[in-house]
């Protein structure tokens, strides 16, 4: 039997701590503020935002992820339903 050889992808995390307690500060103003509601979008927006500060080092091999992100969210939306 022959191996196939695998190619690797390595990810590299760009935001900060701060950055995100900035955001998490936002969201929870808004989380008052609209009495509740925006809190159905909280785990959206936090996915999205680690999703936005993942870089991987060779993006052509990856075909599957958007398509996860597309997954969770539809999820994400039959959930807060």
């Amino acid at each position: 039997m022959q191996s196939t050889p695998r190619s690797t992808v390595s990810e590299q995390f760009t935001g900060t701590g701060l950055e995100y307690f900035g955001k998490c500060f936002v969201w929870t103003v808004l989380t008052v503020i609209t009495l509740g509601i925006y809190s159905f979008w909280l785990a959206i927006k936090s996915k999205k935002w680690t999703v936005k500060h993942t870089v991987f080092s060779n993006p052509g091999q990856l075909k599957i992820l958007p398509t996860a992100f597309a997954e969770y969210k539809k999820m994400s939306f039959v959930s807060v339903m």
